[in-house]
């Protein structure tokens, strides 16, 4: 009867570690997403001197095409809603920045899977064990 106690136990672990682990898979896609999107930004961004014509998102996929008036100068979202003018050179650094915090991050997201993937081996492991024990008792 332990056994059976203790095994549920081990299963409701697992389970939630489980959720747990998917949850921080979840996170490495979007910040993966966040890292392509940079490196895009800063792409278009050293682009724009050379071609001020562009196509402008209005939404739901729709574009206007348009021209930049200042191509030394983009405005940039610095957290918060807040917005500020930085040169082409300051907006590719800051997003140099941007891009090492979010691959420190995922970094940290990895080594964090790794160790739930590991716990949830472990309990795998001894519920494995419970089950032969029970097995042994039974026959």
């Amino acid at each position: 009867m332990e056994n059976k106690e203790e095994l549920n136990q081990l299963v409701m672990q697992i389970e939630e570690y489980k959720r747990q682990f998917n949850e921080v898979l979840r996170e490495i896609q979007m910040m993966d997403a966040a890292l392509v999107e940079i490196e895009g930004t800063k792409e278009a961004i050293g682009s724009i001197a050379s071609e001020l014509n562009t196509l402008i998102p209005l939404g739901s996929n729709v574009y206007a095409r348009g021209e930049i008036s200042d191509g030394k100068k983009v405005v940039m979202g610095i957290g918060a809603g807040v917005f500020v003018e930085k040169t082409i050179d300051d907006a590719v650094k800051a997003l140099g920045k941007r891009n090492g915090d979010v691959k420190k991050e995922v970094d940290d997201l990895r080594k964090t899977a790794e160790k739930i993937g590991n716990l949830i081996s472990q309990l795998n492991q001894k519920a494995e064990e419970l089950v032969g024990k029970g097995q042994e008792k039974t026959g």
